[in-house]
């Protein structure tokens, strides 16, 4: 679009509002593989794809990317999504946790809501996502919780996603939405993503020191890793590494059919 990166091509897939119209689990399986071999096909190991906010603000900026305002409706077919996409030895990030639900001030807004509420509305779609979909990825929001920004929430972080839910996988930040070292590390902050658009780089050398000072445990960092890699073992990805390379898949007919490698039909 726009001849922004041309040569660049991808499947031009409806938008997730209209994939929660359907109430299909299977088509929610497929649109995930084609999502995800085509990242495949392109070098990537971890795509960030499966939004799983529920549509709370008719106005919101990225409403097309979710499903529904509904809770059972987003976390099954979101879940199905995932299960799509890691077919393919890629790793998907379930997003943007939690009530992310406006793009006009996202980065000051805080969503308040009681424990009670956000457990069966929100947090149960992303719940539902996560049980079904098992993604070795979960990316919170730009926004704050209760007056703590998502990305260094204790609460949704290590007490919500890390221990009553039992999520194995790491925990990254979205484009500029790290906030600190120290508190962001536990809190339950495993990857700082899109560090060029923080205000620094906060898990180098910030994060270093605090470990160096005793004030972020070594086991902490130890986690870190282990969690990342063993998401990527997960889905394939290391046993089966990306391979770079241009590759448009078409919808033919209800199948998908790789066009510059001959990869086959997917039906």
């Amino acid at each position: 679009m726009g001849n922004v990166r041309p040569g660049d091509n991808a499947t031009a897939l409806p938008s997730g509002l209209l994939l929660g119209a359907t109430f299909n689990t299977v088509m929610a399986e497929r649109t995930g593989e084609v999502v995800g071999r085509e990242a495949f096909a392109k070098g990537f190991n971890v795509q960030l794809a499966g939004g799983a906010n529920l549509i709370r603000e008719p106005r919101g900026g990225r409403n097309f990317e979710y499903i529904s305002e509904d809770p059972l409706l987003t976390g099954v077919l979101a879940g199905h999504s995932v299960k799509g996409i890691q077919s393919q030895h890629v790793v998907s990030t379930v997003k943007h946790f939690a009530v992310n639900s406006q793009e006009t001030g996202r980065v000051v807004v805080s969503s308040d809501i009681s424990e009670a509420a956000l457990r069966e509305s929100d947090l149960l779609a992303f719940e539902l996502a996560i049980e079904i979909g098992k993604p070795g990825s979960v990316m919170p929001g730009y926004n704050l919780v209760n007056g703590e920004w998502a990305s260094e929430n204790d609460f949704l972080l290590n007490r919500v996603l890390k221990s009553d839910w039992q999520f194995a996988g790491w925990v990254m930040s979205d484009w500029g939405a790290t906030h600190s070292a120290t508190k962001a590390a536990l809190a339950g902050l495993d990857v700082q993503s899109g560090a060029n658009l923080d205000e620094k780089v906060w898990f180098a050398d910030p994060l270093r020191e605090a470990v160096a000072a005793g004030d972020v445990p070594q086991s902490r960092i130890d986690e870190m890793i282990h969690r990342i890699l063993r998401s990527l073992f997960a889905v394939g990805a290391i046993d089966q590494p990306a391979i770079p390379g241009a590759v448009l898949i078409t919808w033919l007919t209800g199948c998908w059919r790789s066009v510059k490698r001959n990869r086959g039909s997917y039906c």
